[in-house]
């Protein structure tokens, strides 16, 4: 028998990750129970009254840590601790089960689905189907004891041609899945009210409420004041509770539910219609017809065709076409990035469909269901948001940590003094335990919410909808702002300015100038039967080849929805110049109104009575468009098949290709390039037009219907190959009026603007040399790498670009050939780079060194694919940048959600793509947003130092004088006054002070530490003792002033009623008073005081109170208050007086000694001196101001360095099949074989659309061998035990099933 080896030590042990490489990255250790120690943290928490187990349910991670040891994966691991890259820690219970019961007798029936291979005297039958697993943050987790770590149910590799002859699934094959996999549903429960009030209550926010509640009415008889603060209380609670209720619902309700669908069953060989929670990965499932129907999980599109309003998911309103996998790709391993047009998303609708002729319904194979799909993603990113590491917030935590060491202090102190002055043992409790109240206010975290409500409540009205309140305070930090181009500084519609076309000897003809009929049209739509207004361009049609025409007829991706073509912009521009007309087929495969088609898609040319047109009427041929291979940013192009339905002839197949003009001309036959290509193409770009290329090829074979279905078999590289070049059509995307004024105003804030667009270099610096982004001053330079080979490795070219001056004829971009005059002008200019998404991508590989000086300084970022606006979004937030994305939601997600505040502009109310949503088509709300963030932290600023003011003035009135000196503390209703009436009152008009109008040169600070906010509350604290010490030792020197009667005050009713305590009451009323003014700043960040009328009138009626009080005109008052009041009118005058010199020398210190001589000369200068530079992007700065002679410039044309990309970028491009391939052998090669629909890797045939078991890998699925009626009340059960133990678990809520499970 092996020795059981001894378990290591715990620095042993190995950080195990989960998810490695993902975003949700995690560190993974893993923990079993231990008797003793489970004993002894239940003896100290009955010990505790129950207060440690009320600690362990805010950290449930410490009680892990408390009641079991670290141990390795394999060792009966009873509980798993994580930690994510915001350093958060999650503990979560680990489970075992068995599939079924019924099935635990019967090996020969049961093969392991998820083997868990461990040493187990109580298992002698490991080969029973067991998982062992967790959930967390609604996913599931199975363990893989071979590599000792958990991993995510998820499917393996999987090769296109597995996918299209997928069969579907048995229903024991389903059924085991479901058991794997769980339920496909979403589910956001409505919390009951019972469940939500017990679960807000045991807030620390709320438990401190109740602590000191309970402690003013047991111990000091605070009952009217303990009844205003608890009735408060029970308001806040139940506007949190409806509030929450409120969200929930709005979230089930967007969510939606899911209804039942048809499921290929392959051993009853017939369509089952089935409820969309039983959907599990293999299922093959019809796409309904019916319009605006929601698709139920992540499925690939095997068959048909499908038009979808993705909106919910990116923001973008423009219907997106998927196309179903193409059969050609067959080798090739299915990326879920790189295959996304094939890819039906969870939450996203069906707008149209259309079948592939000889399928009789449109079906796609389930990918990915419940919250591991697309729309689970997000919801799960709503309910469990990412944490904000924002230093205010840090800091704020630092205050309070100091103001409780502070409570400390105090209270050892108050021991000390009551012990010697002889109080009993009950009073001295009661009061050191007060103290705590005092010095940390329990209304501290509702007053510092109070301006980030304020500031959304704002937002909302400006039509910019927020979905995390907290990243409010956030955009006040901002220094960088990265913005799209396309539809986010310029407009979504295009003008059609010129059609420049190629010759047949390899040079251009004259441009073909359009824009004197040119018209600025909408983005949205045009009507199918009312294309006349593009009559005005029907007379250049005779002007164009036949080639270019039909390219520009049907070389699109629009679709026909209620009489009405949709798609993107440049589509419907291009069509809308043919003056063509659009039919599509109907579900049945028929042109309305006639026979049977073989195109899905027709096109063909208006009647025209111009002579002329060189197209007569008698010579019309309709296009049918047979094939799109849809446009993908990442290969910049789009393509279609078409053929001419009059006639079947060999040409009349044929291909027509449009992209960005690099991408089209790689793939083009050299000699139909014109040679002047790269001068046209820089003349049209440097003007900032958008330019796209258009190509051209003519296929082999007739247009029968064996001939269409080989058309559908042809992979994207056998036909965008060897073309021939047609031309470039020129748009003008003109910017928006908005955009030139935003980036003004942001330059003159000094907030980096930056460009990250798709589009041309030359197009992207001219248009960001017209919105201001580069000004004159601005010298570019372009940062180019060429690839590397084998005889020389990849070298990086900085190429000066010679911009043009705005205010004459912008020609074209040159390079400046004399080198050395370049480097004398650049010593007394400012450099900013210019870089493509190809050198970018061979910079962070080779040449990593020199991405911060270029990110640094960097500005147009040109050619970049959605992850690339993600890297650089990324790479900014390395240098110590507050990174804000402005994009239209589409291509833009990963970076929205990656930047510390991302605002997308979309129609959708609130859009999950981005935490905040704007209404308004244009970046003004970037303005907007910006003094709104900018306010709200100024805001926080002043309430934090306020209420930190407050309790410091009430700590020192306390422990100086009151307690060891006085003797008595003030009264019920004097509590009542200061703390409800002044100060509570004060904190919420405080909020209601709007932004300033402009944006200022400096961002407020963020830091509670500094040196200016420190000051600020010393010098504050300083002079409230002063004079709190200068009123009382005045008042007794008074001949009338009288010694309190006892040292406690509650001996009897009026011996707690002295002058002390009067004038020490009436002082700290107007010191609160004081503090709010002074601390409620207006210019530069939020308006002036006077624009907030209710805080005015606040002040005014709190300071008229006070000096009524003060000149004790109402008696009645007093006596309420249980003040003694002087009586003479010169003592009250005089305490008038103190009071107001005091606000005037408070008002002068914070003005001009904080915000102008400390914040502004000291705190900088002692920084620089003293304090090293924290900040990366200054030391990189730094290091650029000290090497003047970098970077070295390249002695190369702009043509050359364009040339160059252009090479790299078809070398790039041809690699792609190379890679895919490599990937498949890889695949071939790995341990795990991917099974899909009898079709292996390795030619094995098998029955069933399958996972087989990984040697490296635990958690698979053999289904073929499965031969097995499961019943199905044992697996309702079970699932309904694992959706409980997700709901469980993932909120953090089973407390209550730990203290079971450990008792």
């Amino acid at each position: 028998m092996e020795k059981r080896r001894s378990a290591p030590p715990v620095d042993a042990f190995e950080q195990v990750c989960v998810s490695k490489g993902e975003d949700d990255e995690m560190e993974i250790v893993f923990y079993r129970t231990s008797k003793v120690k489970l004993v002894v943290v239940w003896i100290a928490i009955f010990l505790s009254l129950f207060f440690i187990r009320l600690i362990f349910y805010w950290r449930r991670d410490w009680y892990a840590k408390s009641v079991a040891s670290r141990c390795s994966p394999n060792a009966h691991a009873d509980w798993v601790i994580l930690k994510d890259k915001s350093m958060q820690q999650f503990a979560h219970r680990i489970h075992t089960r068995i599939l079924s019961d019924s099935l635990k007798h019967d090996k020969s029936r049961t093969k392991s689905i998820s083997r868990i291979d461990v040493e187990s005297k109580s298992d002698p039958t490991p080969e029973y189907s067991i998982q062992t697993f967790f959930f967390h943050q609604r996913l599931k987790y199975i363990l893989n004891t071979k590599r000792s770590c958990f991993e995510k149910t998820s499917v393996p590799p999987l090769t296109l041609s597995s996918l299209l002859t997928s069969k579907g699934l048995t229903l024991a094959e389903q059924h085991s899945r479901r058991w794997l996999f769980g339920e496909n549903s979403i589910r956001v429960h409505v919390t009951p009210i019972i469940i939500l009030l017990v679960t807000q209550a045991l807030n620390p926010f709320y438990v401190f409420q109740l602590f000191s509640i309970l402690l003013w009415t047991a111990g000091e008889s605070y009952y009217y004041y303990a009844g205003c603060i608890g009735l408060l209380t029970i308001v806040s609670l139940a506007a949190q509770i409806i509030q929450q209720r409120m969200m929930e619902r709005a979230l089930k309700k967007t969510i939606g539910v899911n209804n039942s669908c048809f499921v290929w069953r392959s051993d009853l060989n017939e369509w089952r219609e089935v409820a969309a929670e039983t959907l599990v990965p293999g299922d093959v499932i019809q796409i309904p017809e019916a319009v605006d129907c929601n698709i139920p999980c992540d499925l690939i599109l095997t068959s048909g065709d499908c038009i979808m309003n993705e909106s919910m998911l990116t923001g973008e309103s423009v219907p997106v076409t998927k196309v179903a996998l193409e059969a050609s790709e067959s080798d090739v391993i299915f990326d879920l990035t790189q295959h996304s047009r094939h890819v039906l998303f969870s939450g996203t609708s069906v707008i149209q469909q259309r079948r592939t002729a000889g399928d009789d319904v449109v079906k796609g194979v389930v990918y990915r269901t419940g919250f591991s799909t697309s729309k689970g993603e997000l919801v799960r990113s709503i309910l469990f948001p990412k944490p904000i590491d924002f230093k205010f917030t840090n800091d704020s935590y630092k205050y309070v940590g100091f103001l409780a060491t502070m409570a400390l202090v105090g209270m050892v102190y108050t021991i000390v003094v009551k012990q010697l002055n002889g109080d009993a043992a009950e009073d001295i409790v009661i009061r050191t335990l007060d103290l705590v109240t005092i010095v940390v206010p329990p209304a501290l975290p509702a007053a510092m919410t109070c301006g980030i409500v304020f500031a959304q409540f704002r937002l909302r009205r400006s039509r910019i909808f927020c979905i995390s309140p907290n990243t409010i305070n956030v955009c006040g930090s901002l220094d960088a702002f990265c913005f799209d181009k396309t539809g986010t500084l310029t407009e979504d519609g295009l003008d059609l300015l010129a059609i420049r076309q190629a010759a047949p000897d390899g040079t251009f003809e004259e441009n073909l100038d359009l824009s004197a009929g040119s018209k600025h049209g909408e983005a949205g739509h045009l009507k199918a039967e009312n294309n006349n207004n593009n009559n005005h361009h029907h007379h250049h049609h005779h002007l164009l080849h036949r080639d270019v025409l039909e390219a520009m007829a049907t070389c699109h991706s629009l679709a026909l929805i209620n009489g009405t073509i949709n798609g993107d912009p440049l589509d419907l521009k291009m069509f809308q110049f043919t003056n063509w007309d659009f039919e599509e087929t109907n579900v049945k495969g028929q042109v309305q109104g006639q026979g049977p088609a073989l195109a899905p898609i027709v096109v063909r040319p208006k009647p025209s009575t111009n002579p002329r047109d060189s197209n007569p009427p008698s010579s019309v041929r309709e296009i049918g468009i047979l094939r799109q291979f849809t446009f993908s940013s990442k290969l910049q192009r789009m393509s279609v098949v078409t053929h001419r339905r009059a006639s079947r002839r060999a040409e009349d197949l044929t291909l027509f290709t449009k992209g960005s003009p690099e991408m089209v001309a790689s793939f083009c036959r050299p000699q139909t390039v014109p040679d002047n290509y790269e001068s046209v193409l820089n003349s049209y770009t440097s003007q900032g037009f958008r330019v796209i290329a258009l190509a051209m090829k003519e296929l082999s074979g007739e247009a029968t219907t064996d001939a269409l279905a080989r058309v559908r078999n042809l992979t994207r590289d056998e036909c965008e190959c060897d073309l021939t070049f047609l031309g470039f059509l020129v748009m003008e995307n003109r910017l928006k009026a908005e955009t030139i004024p935003v980036i003004h105003q942001l330059k003159i804030a000094n907030i980096r603007t930056i460009m990250v667009t798709g589009d041309n270099m030359l197009t992207a610096l001219s248009v960001a040399r017209t919105c201001g982004m580069l000004t004159l001053v601005d010298r570019v330079i372009i940062a180019s790498v060429s690839v590397s080979s084998s005889d020389r490795p990849s070298e990086i070219f900085w190429c000066p670009v010679e911009m043009p001056n705005a205010a004459t004829n912008l020609n074209s971009f040159e390079t400046n050939g004399d080198v050395e005059k370049n480097r004398l002008e650049f010593v007394d200019s400012r450099v900013s780079f210019a870089v493509t998404g190809r050198s970018w991508a061979l910079l962070r590989q080779h040449f990593p060194q020199f991405l911060p000086r270029i990110v640094l300084r960097g500005t147009v970022f040109a050619r970049f694919s959605p992850d690339q606006k993600k890297q650089l979004v990324e790479e900014l937030q390395s240098l110590g940048y507050y990174v804000g994305m402005c994009g239209d939601g589409a291509n833009d997600c990963g970076a929205l959600k990656t930047a510390h505040a991302g605002i997308s502009l979309s129609e959708a109310e609130a859009s999950v793509a981005s935490p905040f949503t704007s209404k308004q088509p244009n970046v003004s709300c970037v303005l907007s947003l910006i003094r709104e963030g900018r306010a709200s932290l100024v805001t926080s600023f002043g309430i934090f130092k306020y209420m930190a003011g407050y309790s410091m003035t009430q700590f020192l009135i306390v422990c100086i004088i009151t307690w060891p000196v006085v003797g008595s503390t003030m009264s019920d209703f004097q509590f009542l006054y200061e703390d409800l009436f002044v100060v509570t009152t004060l904190v919420f008009t405080f909020c209601f002070t709007g932004p300033h109008s402009s944006i200022a040169p400096r961002p407020p600070m963020i830091s509670l530490v500094a040196m200016a906010p420190v000051t600020s509350l010393l010098c504050c604290m300083s002079l409230n003792l002063g004079v709190m010490l200068f009123s009382w030792y005045y008042t007794q020197a008074q001949p009338w002033y009288e010694e309190p009667d006892t040292r406690d005050g509650r001996d009897s009713d009026d011996t707690n009623v002295n002058y002390d305590q009067t004038v020490l009451f009436l002082i700290t009323c107007t010191q609160f008073i004081t503090m709010a003014t002074i601390f409620a700043k207006g210019s530069p960040y939020r308006a002036n005081i006077f624009s907030n009328i209710f805080f005015l009138i606040n002040l005014l009626i709190c300071t008229s109170a006070t000096v009524i009080m003060i000149f004790n005109k109402w008696p009645w008052w007093a006596w309420l208050l249980e003040l003694k009041m002087p009586p003479t009118f010169a003592f009250e005058g005089i305490v008038i007086g103190v009071c107001c010199i005091h606000f005037f020398v408070s008002y002068l210190v914070e003005m001009y000694f904080v915000d102008v001589l400390v914040e502004r000369w000291v705190q900088p200068c002692l920084s620089r001196l003293v304090f090293k530079e924290r900040v990366k992007y200054k030391l990189v700065e730094r290091e650029m101001e000290t090497s003047p002679d970098w970077p070295p410039l390249a002695d190369k044309s702009l043509a050359e360095v364009m040339e160059m990309e252009l090479a790299a970028t078809s070398a790039d491009d041809g690699d792609g099949a190379k890679k895919q391939t490599a990937l498949h052998e890889d695949a071939q090669q790995s341990p795990r074989d991917v099974i899909v629909n009898g079709h292996r890797s390795d030619g094995i045939e098998n029955p069933a659309f399958e996972i087989t078991p990984a040697d490296e890998c635990d958690v698979a699925m053999t289904i073929d061998d499965v031969s097995m009626t499961i019943d199905e009340t044992a697996y309702d059960s079970a699932s309904n035990q694992e959706q409980s133990l997700l709901e469980r678990d993932d909120d953090d809520d089973d407390h209550i099933d730990d203290v079971r499970t450990d008792l």
